[in-house]
């Protein structure tokens, strides 16, 4: 659960990172290479400009439609490698293109990671040691003087470290930050099934039941469309309790909602309406179809036999909403036809539409 959750969170920020850092490296890069560049009759260094400009918006309509992050960060790193090298080769404005190398151990560590990001941070530092040695030579337009490579590169490992231990503590940080919230996440999660699930039985709680039933009338009564109501009630429960002990009690209670719910489609829900009375709300089913469901869940349940060698019998109650009826008022008609039930013998069901 939590490593799902940090991917989810990881693919968010990517995502943003790669649409910034595609967004100015676009814009950065046509803006020198259109009005730096092109008004002095710089041509190369304006096409360069706007080639790499180019391929950053590529690589941003490729992650749009693709919404593959690897890839597209690599060749987003790449292409600013490029563009830095260049830069430090022909010294970009008045001499400073040196020094915008140190973008890049920033860039490389937040989106390719660390390991990555050191290996292209420390073959940027490799180059651009190549560079002052050609330039020693006369072989690249800028020559740099040691002085100046000394103090850019010592500079540069500064913020490849600094990049690094932020990425370290950033990365510890969220997922602790991840861990706690799916933590809280889950307590809540665990605190709302609590305050509507039955503890013993994993039926609906009646405070919920209650609320459920609310929706569904509210709901047929709109739409026209039927909704039926079963309460049903275990038969002569207490001498269950009082021969074979309150645990084995518990454990009938548990076993009828188990085999009540094989019974009952998705849309339908049984709820724990008292000690041994169950609510079961069958939204889009009318009273005759819902009589044939409490007459199936009714012989499932006495066909059932537990292991101490006894069986158990239910009596059902089924009532029809009608056009003006209230919760309330289904729930009283459910309940004088369990009692017809329970007159006429127990483990039957009688309707009163």
């Amino acid at each position: 659960m939590v490593g799902n959750n940090e991917f989810l969170f990881e693919k968010r920020v990517r995502r943003y990172l790669v649409y910034i850092y595609g967004a100015l490296g676009s814009f950065y890069l046509y803006a020198f290479g259109l009005f730096h560049y092109l008004p002095k009759g710089d041509y190369v260094s304006a096409l360069f400009e706007i080639v790499t400009g180019t391929v950053f918006l590529v690589a941003l309509v490729v992650f749009a439609l693709t919404g593959r992050y690897m890839p597209v960060a690599l060749l987003m790193n790449f292409n600013l490698f490029l563009v830095l090298v260049f830069l430090a080769i022909t010294g970009g404005i008045k001499g400073t293109g040196l020094f915008w190398i140190y973008s890049f151990p920033l860039a490389t560590t937040f989106m390719l990671g660390i390991r990555v990001g050191l290996i292209l941070s420390l073959l940027l530092i490799l180059t651009i040691l190549g560079i002052y040695v050609f330039g020693e030579i006369g072989y690249i337009r800028v020559a740099y003087d040691l002085v100046t490579v000394r103090q850019a590169i010592a500079s540069y490992i500064g913020v490849l470290i600094m990049a690094v231990v932020y990425n370290v503590v950033i990365d510890r940080y969220m997922k602790l930050v991840v861990q706690k919230t799916v933590e809280i996440h889950d307590l809540n999660r665990k605190l709302k099934e609590i305050a509507e699930k039955d503890f013993l039985t994993g039926a609906v709680n009646r405070y919920k039941i209650y609320q459920i039933l609310q929706i569904a009338t509210e709901t047929a009564l709109e739409t026209g469309r039927p909704l039926s109501l079963i309460l049903f009630d275990l038969d002569r429960f207490k001498q269950v309790n009082d021969t074979y002990g309150h645990q084995v009690g518990d454990r009938v209670l548990k076993e009828v909602v188990t085999k009540v719910k094989e019974t009952l489609r998705d849309t339908d829900i049984i709820g724990r309406y008292g000690g041994e009375e169950f609510l079961v709300i069958l939204p889009d089913t009318p009273i005759g179809e819902a009589v044939k469901v409490a007459e199936r869940i009714r012989k499932l349940i006495e066909a059932t036999e537990f292991p101490e060698g006894f069986r158990v019998t239910i009596s059902c109650g089924v009532s029809q909403l009608r056009p003006q009826d209230s919760v309330e008022s289904l729930i009283k008609r459910a309940d004088e036809a369990l009692y017809k039930a329970k007159k006429a013998g127990r483990n039957r069901t009688e309707a009163v539409p």
